[in-house]
């Protein structure tokens, strides 16, 4: 989703490239653009043998692969000395103090092991984890919520958690200006996934958490819902308009265009996305089904066409 000076000038002349198209999710938290870069070198091993089988108890472990692909890895948490997610990166800033990435394999002592399956859905979907005596707090803000993963592909990706290997790594304690707030929603998550392809790509589009680069915001940085996927400033180039407006946006783009992309991350001039939105898909998007990479374009293309050219930031 992100772009560089070519491509924007290109867009500028009334055709939009083939921009970096990833889809965009309405959130409701903004997330720290710090936070959000892919740290992951390395990937979780695909699940077998035994490790199946006991996760199989409490989901399929393969769905739930498939579902953290598609959420691009977990790579804050993703610890390239110890080669897994066995947390302890640190993200920092002058208006929050920092905080540590968890440890998110399931070893007893310092991952979520000892977590019940309960807990590690609530850390998922509400950002709130257990502190050891019985009580809960928030997650940092940097932390996803994924509050509308339904119950069978929250769990798949619960099973497959359990099918990674325990990394033993105590993650130092945050030290924030301020405590994270503890909410859950009113509205309960859908027991099953959408099937429809507009609203399974909705769905999709809310696991892929891209709507905090593509949306633009307010300005007390919150995002604005008036233009949602019309394009925002992202460091010193863009997150393009995901509209179907045919000036700004993605108005001449078929939808197999559009699976192509997501699958590639090239452009049909073969040239080749930002950096950026290549390690996206790179690490996960060019894992979506043939269905779901054009339900994706499904619902990209049922969005309102909204005219906005975003500038970059100097």
């Amino acid at each position: 989703m992100i772009y560089d000076e070519s491509v924007r000038s290109r867009s500028a002349n009334h055709r939009l490239p083939r921009l970096s198209l990833i889809l965009g999710l309405l959130i409701i938290i903004v997330l720290l653009i710090s936070a959000c870069q892919p740290l992951q070198t390395g990937s979780a091993p695909h699940p077998t043998g035994e490790a199946v089988e006991e996760a199989m108890s409490t989901g399929d472990p393969i769905n739930g692969e498939y579902i953290f692909a598609v959420a691009t890895g977990c790579g804050c948490h993703f610890n390239r000395d110890l080669g897994g997610l066995a947390g302890g990166n640190d993200f920092s800033g002058d208006d929050y103090g920092t905080v540590f990435s968890a440890n998110i394999t399931p070893d007893e002592a310092t991952g979520i092991g000892s977590w019940t399956d309960e807990q590690i859905v609530d850390a998922i979907r509400f950002g709130i984890r257990p502190t050891g005596d019985g009580g809960e707090e928030g997650l940092f803000g940097a932390m996803p919520r994924y509050a509308s993963m339904s119950d069978k592909d929250v769990m798949d990706l619960v099973a497959f958690l359990h099918t990674l290997d325990p990394i033993e790594n105590k993650v130092q304690a945050r030290e924030l200006s301020f405590e994270p707030e503890v909410s859950r929603p009113e509205e309960a998550p859908p027991a099953e996934a959408p099937t429809d392809p507009v609203e399974r790509g909705l769905y999709l589009a809310s696991i892929t958490r891209c709507g905090r680069c593509h949306t633009p915001r307010n300005e007390d940085g919150s995002l604005d819902w008036s233009r949602p996927l019309a394009g925002a400033p992202f460091r010193d180039t863009v997150a393009p308009n995901l509209t179907p407006d045919v000036a700004t946006g993605l108005g001449e783009w078929s939808e197999e265009e559009i699976v192509e992309f997501l699958h590639t991350g090239i452009y049909s001039d073969g040239t080749e996305a930002h950096a950026g939105m290549k390690s996206q898909v790179d690490r996960g998007l060019n894992k979506l089904t043939d269905d779901d990479a054009l339900a994706i374009a499904a619902f990209l293309k049922s969005l309102p066409a909204i005219e906005n050219l975003p500038e970059p930031v100097e």
